[in-house]
């Protein structure tokens, strides 16, 4: 499979995904119950969008600017949190956005998709898609992974 449908098929699926959760009124509300891991989440801007019989969040989204649930760098190098706008490693600055979607059981990540996309002015928008703990890369080398 080419790497724009994969790319294209992950947007979508987070999407369809996001929007097919309760409302956000009802899945807003924190509790002590909250595991370190969805308080870490909901930090960095993750909203609840599904939960399960007992009230457990079970499913979390975010869209927006790149967060630091991301880290990107060079390929072979040290990885950190990026800003909503980059220069990529072709030199080239570009505003950076991301789509995730996350699977929790328990309060802890089991399974999801991060999709990140870099524009630019003029060119045409460079994505790419991961699981948690997965590295990839876009074709500048710039290569990321979730934090």
């Amino acid at each position: 499979m080419s790497n724009y449908l994969r790319f294209a098929g992950a947007v979508a699926l987070c999407g369809t995904l996001a929007l097919s959760g309760c409302s956000e009124a009802m899945m807003a509300g924190g509790s002590s119950k909250d595991s370190e891991t969805i308080a870490s989440l909901r930090a960095k801007g993750f909203k609840p969008v599904a939960r399960n019989s007992e009230g457990q969040i079970v499913a979390m989204s975010y869209t927006g600017p790149v967060t630091d649930a991301v880290v990107c760098g060079p390929r072979n190098g040290p990885k950190k949190p990026i800003g909503p706008h980059v220069k990529d490693l072709d030199g080239v600055e570009k505003q950076a956005t991301l789509d995730a979607y996350l699977i929790l059981n328990e309060g802890d990540v089991k399974q999801g998709i991060y999709a990140i996309v870099l524009r630019t002015k003029a060119g045409a928008p460079e994505g790419i898609d991961f699981s948690p703990g997965e590295v990839r890369s876009f074709a500048s080398g710039l290569t990321c992974t979730s934090a």
